[in-house]
C-alpha cells in the first residue's frame, strides 16, 4: 500500500505493533500523596513545614524555629494565594524545599527525614523501584534580602526501608542507615528543566515504611558532589526540590502480538528508559543485544533487562516476519490549476521503510533547478518559479534519497519527466 505522504511512518511501539504508542501499564504507586498535592492546612508565609503536607511526617523543623535561626520554605503549595509556582507546571499543585545542613560542631551531615507509611507491604524477594523528581525551586535569601535558585541533590540523599517497628522518632543526631542513595542510582531527564533519579532494590518482604531525605554522614559539604544543579556552600547547606515520589514493583509488559519486515528495526526504549537506572543491560532470549533490533525469523521473544539489583524479564510477543520491498512513485502528471486536485507534485512511498534522507529536484527544458527540497515533510512542487506561475509542459525530476535497511542507511537515485496541466 502506498501512502499519501512522502514518508513512512517511523516505527513506533504501537504503529509497528498494532496499538498506537502504547503506554505501558505499571504497577500501582505504593506511596501515599507521592506529589504533594494534599495537605493538612495549606502553608502560608507563617507556617510552612513539611508536617503540612498529608501522610507525610518529618523532624524537619518549620519556618519558625526555637533558636531563632533562619530556614526556608520547606513545603509549598499553590493553595496559598501568595505562591507564585516556581517549579515547571508538570509538577503539579504542591513540592516539598529539601535543607541539606551541616554541623560544624558535629563535623557531620544532619539526620534530616521525611516519611510515609506504604499503602501496601512489599513482596519478599521482588524487585521494586523508587524514584523522585527534582527541579530548580526559588528561595528568598534574608540576609541579602533576595532571591535564588538553589538546586542541589547531593550524593548522600537517600531512601531507608524500615519494617513494623519503625517509631518515627527521628532525631538529626541518629545515625540511621539509608538503603540507597542518589550516588548509586541513575539520572534521566524527563520534562525541561527536571532531573529523575531512580534507584532499584530487591525487597524482604517486611518494609512498611518509606524514609527519604539526608542521613547522618561525615561528608562534608566541601567535599560532596551534586547531582542535576549547584550548592551555596557559604549557606552552610543546599536546597533542592522533591516531588512525585514512586515505588513500585518493577515490571516491563511489552505489546504487542504483530508482523514485521524482516530488515525492520524495532525499538523498544520507552520501555526500558521508564527506569531511570545507572546500569541497564538488554538480552533477547535469542542473544541479540540492546533494546534496538529487528527480527530475522518469525517466532516468540522476549527480552530481560538486567540491573545492579537483579534481572526483570518482560511478557513474550510473538513476531511474525515477511519480506517487504521499497516502492516509489512519481506521478507523470499533475495539475496545479487552483482546484486543489493533483495541485502538488509529490513523490510516495511505501510505508515498509523509514526514509531518513532525501533532495528532490526539478528541472526546466534547458536543465535550469526550478525547484529544491530536502524537507521531509513538505517536499512537493506547486508549480511556481521565484512565487511565479510557471508555465505548463514538460520537466525533468530528480530523487535521492536515503531509507534504514536494517541497521544499514542505503541511498537511491530516480529521475524521470512530469508534465505540468493547466
Amino acid at each position: 500500500m502506498l501512502s499519501a505522504r512522502l514518508l513512512s511512518s517511523k516505527f513506533g511501539y504501537c504503529l509497528l505493533l498494532g496499538l498506537g504508542i502504547c503506554a505501558s501499564t505499571y504497577a500501582q504507586n505504593l506511596l501515599p500523596n507521592p506529589g504533594f498535592e494534599d495537605y493538612l492546612d495549606c502553608p502560608n508565609e507563617e507556617d510552612y513545614g513539611l508536617y503540612l503536607a498529608a501522610q507525610w511526617y518529618t523532624n524537619i523543623s518549620g519556618n519558625r524555629s526555637g533558636s531563632g535561626s533562619w530556614n526556608p520554605r520547606n513545603y509549598i503549595h499553590t493553595c496559598d494565594p501568595e505562591v507564585e509556582p516556581w517549579w515547571p507546571s508538570e509538577l503539579g499543585d504542591g513540592v516539598i524545599s529539601y535543607l541539606y545542613r551541616w554541623d560544624p560542631a558535629e563535623r557531620s551531615s544532619l539526620t534530616q527525614l521525611v516519611w510515609t507509611e506504604l499503602l501496601a507491604p512489599l513482596e519478599q524477594d521482588s524487585m521494586y523501584y523508587v524514584e523522585f523528581t527534582t527541579a530548580p525551586t526559588q528561595i528568598f535569601f534574608i540576609p541579602e534580602a533576595s532571591y535564588i535558585m538553589p538546586w542541589c541533590v547531593p550524593q548522600i540523599v537517600g531512601v531507608k526501608l524500615a519494617g513494623a517497628d519503625f517509631c518515627g522518632r527521628v532525631r538529626s543526631l541518629d545515625p540511621v542507615v539509608p538503603d540507597l542513595t542518589a550516588e548509586t542510582g541513575g539520572v534521566v531527564q524527563k520534562i525541561k528543566g527536571t532531573s529523575q533519579i531512580g534507584n532499584c532494590f530487591t525487597a524482604t518482604g517486611l518494609e512498611r515504611y518509606f524514609l527519604f531525605g539526608f542521613f547522618l554522614n561525615a561528608t562534608p559539604r566541601a567535599d560532596y558532589q551534586c547531582i542535576g544543579g549547584r550548592a551555596h556552600a557559604e549557606l552552610g547547606g543546599a536546597w533542592f526540590t522533591a516531588d512525585n515520589f514512586i515505588l513500585e514493583k518493577m515490571k516491563l509488559d511489552i505489546c504487542c502480538d504483530t508482523t514485521v519486515c524482516e530488515k525492520g528495526e524495532i525499538d523498544f526504549s520507552n520501555y526500558v528508559d521508564y527506569y531511570a537506572l545507572r546500569k541497564k543491560k538488554i538480552v533477547w532470549n535469542d542473544g541479540v543485544e540492546g533494546a534496538k533490533r529487528s527480527f530475522a525469523q518469525a517466532g516468540q521473544y522476549r527480552f530481560s533487562m538486567i540491573t545492579d539489583c537483579g534481572a526483570v524479564t518482560s511478557n513474550w510477543v510473538n513476531i511474525t516476519t515477511k519480506k517487504c520491498q521499497l516502492q516509489v512513485y512519481v506521478p507523470e502528471a499533475f495539475s496545479p490549476n487552483g482546484d486543489a486536485i493533483h495541485a502538488l507534485f509529490v513523490p510516495y512511498f511505501s510505508d515498509d521503510f523509514e526514509v531518513t534522507g532525501l533532495q528532490f529536484s526539478i528541472f526546466n527544458r534547458w536543465g535550469e533547478l526550478v525547484f529544491q527540497t530536502h524537507d521531509l515533510n513538505t517536499p512537493g512542487w506547486d508549480g511556481t518559479i521565484r512565487g511565479e506561475v510557471a508555465s505548463q509542459g514538460a520537466y525533468l525530476w530528480q530523487l535521492i534519497y536515503e531509507f534504514r535497511e536494517g541497521t544499514e542507511i542505503v541511498t537511491r537515485l530516480e529521475s524521470g519527466e512530469v508534465t505540468l496541466v493547466r
